[in-house]
């Protein structure tokens, strides 16, 4: 089809040629040519007339049929792939189904125009582009009958993404860091992988990495960009080796200089810079050999951290000892007092001491003042020197008077002429003057500011005592009668009041208060004597017994008591209370009289009235019931103009709307402008919301249905989309709510919701499989995407599939697949199962072993291969098989791969066993007979003859 036919004329005649000819091909197309081409644009038999006429006019036609085959139809398929990858083509080529023309030839270019090298002959190739973007392909291909055609198409190769990375100097031990520079013309990166030395380090966008060892190293950064290409970029970094810190140092006294001699060895570049730290703080040098004087003596430790020219750095620290100066004192400048002595010493373990006086003892003993000095030598050789004053001191002198008599009661002072630091009386005062009221001898020790001590003492005698006393005197109250004083003893003292003579006490004159009284006596040697006690006159109590108040009729009050300790109520019912607070509540006006007592037995007097006001009279209306969550509002009366309401809600109007969630009572109080108040409430009761739930497989897949059960006793139901079933049946294209609402018999009703989620069909794909023979073995399916799935069809067992099984022709194999959500669909495609081919192989003739090589034709189909002793190729040679019967094997294969055999058999026969007989030796003239032998033979001699005996008379 659609190929240009070419006819030839091949009619005879006897009249002179012909001079006509008319050709018809099929229904309508015609020519006049002799030898015309025509074009048939269909596939079909169709009949082709001939009519021919010659010069002398004489006419004849004829009629053949010609079978125009369908061209096959080319089709393929590829895959998007990266840069340097193989594109995999995918033959999807057809022939018409009602001629069975299989495709026996592919030819595949792979750019146009093509280059050397692009092509290919198998069915699905796969082909490396040697540039990214688009590149033209052509399928041709060619059926049995030798029909061919083409398909150009256009494939993609996707660009590979661009990577690159920096680094910085990267020294032995020091985190690394390595930074992408990374980007894809198809869409983002979504892998980089790092390796170091092929040993893949790190998934991030930067690396940090930490050498073991110096020296180069090879960093490589792989990236794979959404669409799956990936690239790769490997450098070479060098890993500089560290130079090696080191120092000395000699040991020293303190307060000398420390040297510090650097000895570092180099890494991969000299040393830039020192960094000295000598252990104490701020002690720092830049210096590569650097002196140090240590403020201290010890241990320190001292690092040096030298870098190099690349950055490279090492650290060293080593413990630097300063030995201390020889740690002794000869102690505080001292003095002591005269008579007394010290003992100085140097300290031990020196070895040598050296006084300033040119002793070289290790101590001395002083008794008169100086000033030492003492210098030592330790084992270290470090020297140290103290010194030390010595002070003498003479000893104090006090003076405290002469021995004295004194009268009984006289109060005297006592204490040294001279000031001093310290004393310490025979009483253990220690203050300078003392005091005296006994007699007896008063000895005193003071010490002067050297701390040196004396001794001195008083003798202080007292006449007899008069022994004078003053009973004591009772509290008053401020309105108690006078009265004289007494209680003074032995008599015939006087009295003071608060200083002042008297003989008689006025609470009222006097006064609230304390007043001291004295009473003083005086004996024939004018010595006195007195005691003093004190009078307290006290306050009458402050007695309150509230504010006169009125009350509303039926409610209490509390009259409350203050200013003395206890108290005594009474009121006309001759009722009669000793409490501080009364609560009453009478039902007229009535005075209540109040007298209270102090804690000092004085007593006052007080009085409150209590008047009776009229109560108002509420109203908080009926009994209400209501559903959970709802409100209502309650209201009262009552109060009168002015007047107030108060809930226990703590609402304060008339009325209010409440939101009980349990069956409730409120209560108002209703207060006039009195300040009365009346009590009153009202009952709630909240009946519940029905307990309504929703049940049902929430979660389906895209095209199925789920049932919803709706449950609430007792109730009624309404869904969103007006139903009154308690049981609905949804079948949603994506994530859709669902709403009822439940009523129940008391009216109260409740929403509630549920999602039923959509859970999109997997994608499942299946590819295209390659025909396969009758006799091919059983194979495992695959192909189908996503992975995990299973295969059904004629044939198919446990994923695998039967030729023999299923048997000739074509099957439908159907791939199922569910996923996470079970979720489940199918894809499907069709294998065809082709027969074996029938091979048949006749026997070759029979030969003999001498015979030539012969070529072998009897295998039928033609085109197949022959093996077996003495076949090369397809030829066989008897000498080579030798003598015998030989099984020879044809095997042919069709255009669809299916082959099978057939076996023949070669017979070689072996050469007769052939001789001549008779004389061999005979004289000119004469004859002889020869005779030929072998069993089973026929002969034929050099003349032709076929007898087996033949007479010669040869003359030579």
């Amino acid at each position: 089809m659609n190929d240009s036919s070419s006819f030839i004329d091949s009619s005879t005649t006897r009249n002179g040629g012909f001079v006509n000819w008319k050709w018809k091909f099929g229904n309508t197309d015609s020519s006049a040519l002799q030898h015309p081409n025509h074009l048939f644009s269909s596939s079909d038999t169709f009949q082709i007339y001939l009519g021919v006429t010659d010069a002398k006019g004489c006419e004849d036609d004829t009629v053949k049929e010609i079978l125009i085959y369908p061209l096959p139809i080319p089709n393929f398929s590829w895959d998007t792939v990266c840069f340097r990858n193989n594109t995999s083509f995918i033959d999807s080529s057809q022939v018409d189904s009602n001629w069975l023309n299989g495709l026996t030839s592919y030819l595949w270019r792979f750019d146009f125009p093509s280059i050397v090298g692009d092509s290919s002959h198998t069915q699905n190739p796969q082909y490396k582009f040697g540039s990214h973007g688009n590149h033209l392909v052509t399928l041709r291909i060619t059926d049995s009958k030798g029909c061919s055609d083409s398909l150009i198409d256009t494939t993609y190769v996707r660009k590979l993404p661009l990577v690159d990375f920096t680094s910085n100097e990267i020294c032995l031990g020091d985190s690394s860091l390595f930074v992408s520079n990374t980007s894809s013309n198809n869409g983002t990166i979504l892998v980089k992988q790092w390796s170091v030395n092929g040993i893949i380090a790190d998934t991030a966008d930067t690396l940090i990495h930490v050498f073991t060892s110096c020296g180069l190293k090879t960093i490589t950064l792989k990236v794979i960009d959404s669409k799956g290409c990936d690239t790769l970029i490997t450098k070479q970094v060098k890993v500089h080796c560290l130079p090696k810190a080191e120092f000395t140092f000699n040991e020293v006294c303190l307060n000398d200089s420390t040297q510090f001699q650097d000895i570092s060895t180099i890494g991969d570049t000299t040393i830039s810079n020192w960094n000295w730290s000598f252990g104490e703080s701020s002690a720092l040098s830049n210096s590569q050999n650097p002196f140090h004087t240590y403020a201290d003596s010890g241990k320190y430790g001292v690092s040096l951290s030298i870098i190099d020219h690349f950055g490279c750095r090492s650290d060293t620290i080593d413990s630097v000892k300063v030995n201390p100066l020889p740690s002794f004192s000869l102690g505080p400048d001292t003095n002591f007092c005269f008579g007394n002595s010290v003992l100085i010493s140097g300290p031990n373990r020196m070895t040598s001491y050296l006084w300033n006086d040119n002793s070289t003892a290790q101590s001395q003993l002083i008794s008169s003042s100086r000033i030492l000095e003492l210098k030592v030598v330790d084992t270290n050789g470090c020297i140290a020197k103290d010194t030390i004053e010595v002070v003498v001191n003479p000893l104090p002198s006090p003076q405290i008077g002469k021995d004295t008599i004194l009268c009984a009661g006289t109060i005297i002072s006592i204490g040294p002429n001279i000031s001093f630091s310290k004393y310490k009386w025979s009483n253990n005062d220690t203050t300078r003057y003392i005091t005296v009221t006994n007699q007896g001898i008063y000895s005193l020790t003071v010490t002067d500011t050297n701390d040196c001590k004396s001794d001195t003492n008083v003798s202080i005698t007292y006449r007899t005592d008069l022994a004078v006393q003053l009973a004591p005197f009772s509290p008053k109250c401020v309105d108690d009668t006078a009265f004289t004083l007494s209680g003074g003893s032995p008599i015939n003292g006087v009295y003071y009041i608060n200083g002042l003579l008297a003989a008689s006490y006025s609470p009222s004159n006097q006064g609230v208060g304390t007043d001291t009284i004295l009473y003083v006596l005086t004996d024939t040697n004018g010595c006195s004597d007195s005691a003093q006690t004190s009078i307290i006159t006290n306050a009458l109590p402050s007695v309150l017994a509230s504010n006169d108040t009125s009350i509303c009729k039926g409610d209490s009050t509390l009259l409350i008591s203050t200013g003395a300790s206890s108290y005594i109520w009474t009121w006309p019912t001759n009722n009669i209370s000793n409490s501080s607070i009364l609560k009453v509540s009478p039902n007229s006006t009535t005075k209540y009289n109040l007298v209270g007592t102090d804690v000092n037995g004085c007593k006052n007097k007080d009085s409150v009235i209590v008047s009776i006001r009229v109560s108002p009279i509420p109203n908080a209306g009926p009994v209400n019931s209501i559903c959970l969550g709802d409100s209502v509002k309650i209201g009262a009366s009552g109060a009168g103009a002015g007047g107030s309401y108060l809930w226990n809600t703590t609402a304060s109007s008339d009325s209010i709307t409440v939101t009980p969630t349990l069956s409730s009572t409120y209560i108002v109080t209703v207060t006039d402008v009195n300040g009365c108040k009346g009590l009153d409430s009202v009952d709630i009761t909240v009946n519940p919301l029905p307990n309504l739930s929703i049940t049902g497989t929430t979660i389906i897949c895209t095209g199925s249905s789920t049932t919803l059960t709706a449950s609430a006793a007792g109730s009624s139901f309404i869904w969103d989309n007006s139903s009154t079933n308690p049981v609905r049946v949804v079948s949603p294209t994506t994530n859709t709510k669902y709403f009822v609402t439940a009523t129940d018999g008391n009216s109260c009703s409740k929403n509630d919701s549920i999602t039923v989620t959509v859970n999109p069909l997997p994608t499942v794909s299946l590819t295209p499989f390659n025909s396969v023979c009758i006799n091919a073995p059983s194979f495992a399916l695959s192909g189908g995407s996503p992975a995990g799935g299973s295969y059904s069809g004629n044939g198919v067992a446990s994923n695998q599939f039967s030729p023999a099984t299923a048997g000739v022709g074509a099957h439908t194999i159907t791939y199922f697949f569910t996923d996470v959500n079970s979720c489940s669909d199918t894809a499907q495609k069709t294998i065809t199962v082709t027969p074996k081919p029938t091979v048949t192989f006749s026997n070759p003739p029979a030969s003999c072993v001498n015979a030539p090589s012969f070529n072998l034709n009897g295998g039928v189909p033609a085109g197949g291969v022959y093996s077996g002793v003495g076949v090369t190729g397809s030829s066989f040679n008897p000498a080579s098989a030798g003598v015998g019967t030989h099984t020879l094997k044809y095997v042919f294969s069709d255009a669809n791969a299916c082959s099978d055999s057939a076996n023949a058999s070669a017979v070689v026969n072996p050469l007769p066993l052939l001789s001549i007989s008779g004389n061999t030796t005979i004289c000119t003239g004469q004859s002889t007979t020869l005779t030929a032998t072998a069993t089973g033979s026929s002969f034929i001699w050099d003349n032709s003859s076929t007898n087996p005996v033949r007479v010669v008379s040869p003359t030579n």
